[in-house]
């Protein structure tokens, strides 16, 4: 039977085919398939933590990032 680590260390192995398709076969932009998988991560975090935890965690995230300019789109 498969670890916790070795479970994850094969979904991330087939996240990254998935991504690849993505962005090789399906032709859509990288910035796009990352905004994917953030909102998809956030409505998983949004699900399983409680609210105080997930607004705390989404300040840590925002108070974390280097912005890009305001006039730049994206995705």
């Amino acid at each position: 039977m498969d670890t916790e680590e070795e479970k994850m260390a094969k979904a991330m192995a087939e996240l990254q085919v998935l991504i690849a398709d993505w962005v090789i076969e399906r032709q859509l932009q990288p910035l796009a398939v990352a905004a994917i998988l953030m909102a998809t991560s956030s409505k998983i975090y949004q699900v399983e933590l409680d609210e105080d935890e997930f607004v705390r965690m989404m300040e840590s995230v925002v108070e974390n990032t280097n912005y890009a300019p305001e006039d730049k789109v994206l995705h």
